[in-house]
């Protein structure tokens, strides 16, 4: 029997996710349950669309910020698992320097979500916020799930 997701990639020609790809998103959303999700986007309707994506992927997201110094005073309050963080935040803190104090003062998980995916800022990335993830925009619920599945997997 063919699948919904099968019959989708048949009909448009593109290859299916890896046999395991989405098996292993609801794996981690079953395990974890619903994440508590900060959202941090300088662009107000980049912000609302990944909040309803992590909305519809399960999550609760308990503030949508469009500054540094707001990303660390919500993630101070909220306690998040996981901040979605984009780097280029204006004036101010940029979204590596927020990173770096929220996950000096929580536990959270930082997934950047920028336009920026040059190596120069994934390096920079990888120096000053060890272990956190890049997801290159425009975003999909996709890309989204997979990063959260990849961020989570060892938990």
């Amino acid at each position: 029997m063919i699948g919904a997701i099968d019959k989708l990639h048949a009909s448009t020609g593109k290859p299916p996710p890896p046999a395991n790809f989405e098996r292993s998103g609801k794996d981690v959303s079953a395990r974890l349950g619903r994440l508590k999700v900060l959202v941090v986007e300088d662009e107000s309707v980049i912000g609302w669309a990944l909040q309803s994506m992590l909305e519809d992927l399960g999550h609760d997201v308990v503030d949508v910020v469009s500054s540094g110094r707001a990303a660390v005073a919500a993630a101070a309050e909220h306690q998040p698992d996981l901040v979605i963080m984009d780097i280029n935040l204006g004036q101010g803190l940029d979204g590596i320097e927020a990173a770096e104090q929220i996950c000096s003062g929580t536990s959270a998980t930082v997934i950047f979500v920028s336009a920026y995916g040059d190596d120069a800022t994934k390096a920079k990335v990888d120096d000053r916020v060890p272990g956190a993830l890049m997801v290159t925009k425009p975003v999909s619920p996709d890309a989204i799930r997979g990063a959260i599945a990849r961020a989570f997997s060892h938990q």
